[in-house]
Order: structure tokens, then C-alpha cells, then sequence
């Protein structure tokens, strides 16, 4: 499921992978930790070594998620300036790593976006990705926290999009998508 760190240990990788693919047939109150240990057959001992509770280790999985996801955007920060068809070419490309990322991740993503998710940790993982989006984006602008809460919700949008339609595009034809979109004339567009 997920990469594990160098630096952590395999119990706890395992032990998050285990709750994760519990997540795809019980809801999160369903879910005890005996169970999560029967999953990913650890002990007690094991867990509590690496976690407080199943609510520390939801968070984990969240915190892990949420860099990965900005790790995919970082690269297209690097170069400033650039002319409209070279940024555009950085967009798809940033765009695909993105989609790619997610349909990796996408049993995570299943979880923290369907219309059953754990609500609080859907909220904690749009906070911490606006606040890390926020570190990259330098926009020397009174619209730079305006900007971040439009980029990161349009951007999670469209992977709830995806997910819903049990992501029936593959990443390739989605960054298209988006990138098509992102230079559709608004003045073209009438509201009926």
C-alpha cells in the first residue's frame, strides 16, 4: 500500500496500511484496535509502541498523506516566470505527478473523501494541506490566503470528482482535463 520511510519502523507502516484497508469494509467507529492488531498481526504492545490510540494513528496516516501530496506540487515552484505554454507544459506535468500520487494512494483517498468519511480527519487533512500549500506558494499579495483556499479546494475537488467516479480517468487523461480546463475562455461561458 504505502512506502514505508527509512526512518520508520515497518510495525507502524503495517499497522497504518492495516487501518486503511480496514476502512474499506467498516466504517472508523467500527473499527477497534484488537482488530487493527488482528490485521496487521502485531500485539498490543506493538501498537502502543508506535501509537496512543486508533485516533494518533488515523492522524499519522493523514500527516504521511498530506506530505506526500504537496511533495508532488514542490517541483512546479521551482521556476518562477515562466512564459504561459512553459507553465502550462509545468501544470501538466506537476498535474500528473498529482493524479499519478492519488491513484496510488487511492485507497486513502477512497477513505477521506467519500461521503462517508471521517469527517474530522477530512477536515484536518484539508487544514494541514492549506497550511503547507501556503509555505510554497509565495505570493507577495493580500489575495496569498485567498489564493491557497481556492488552488487547495478546486485541486481536492477534483480528486473527490475522480474518486466518485471510481477513477475512471486514468491520470494521464485527467491532468489533460484539468489543464484543458484551467484555459477555457471565461467570457465564452453564459449561465443559464
Amino acid at each position: 500500500m504505502g512506502r514505508q520511510s527509512k526512518k520508520e519502523p515497518r510495525a507502524r507502516q503495517d499497522i497504518k496500511n492495516a487501518l486503511l484497508a480496514l476502512l474499506k469494509d467498516l466504517s472508523y467507529a467500527e473499527i477497534r484496535v484488537v482488530d487493527l492488531l488482528k490485521a496487521a498481526g502485531y500485539s498490543k504492545g506493538a501498537f502502543y509502541s508506535h501509537f496512543k490510540s486508533k485516533d494518533d494513528c488515523m492522524k499519522a496516516i493523514v500527516d504521511d498523506e498530506v506530505i506526500r501530496y504537496i511533495d508532488c506540487f514542490v517541483p512546479s515552484f521551482a521556476e518562477p516566470n515562466l512564459r504561459s505554454k512553459e507553465a502550462r507544459a509545468v501544470t501538466y506535468d506537476t498535474y500528473l505527478a498529482c493524479f499519478r500520487h492519488v491513484y496510488d494512494r487511492k485507497e486513502f483517498y477512497y477513505v477521506i473523501l467519500s461521503e462517508d468519511s471521517i469527517h474530522k480527519y477530512y477536515v484536518y487533512f484539508l487544514l494541514m494541506i492549506r497550511q503547507r500549500s501556503s509555505k510554497h506558494f509565495l505570493i507577495n499579495s493580500d489575495l496569498a490566503e485567498l489564493f491557497v483556499f481556492y488552488t487547495v479546494h478546486v485541486f481536492l475537488g477534483v480528486i473527490e470528482y475522480w474518486c466518485k467516479h471510481d477513477f475512471k480517468f486514468t491520470p494521464e487523461e485527467l491532468a489533460a482535463q484539468v489543464v484543458k480546463l484551467n484555459t477555457i475562455d471565461q467570457t465564452k461561458i453564459t449561465l443559464v
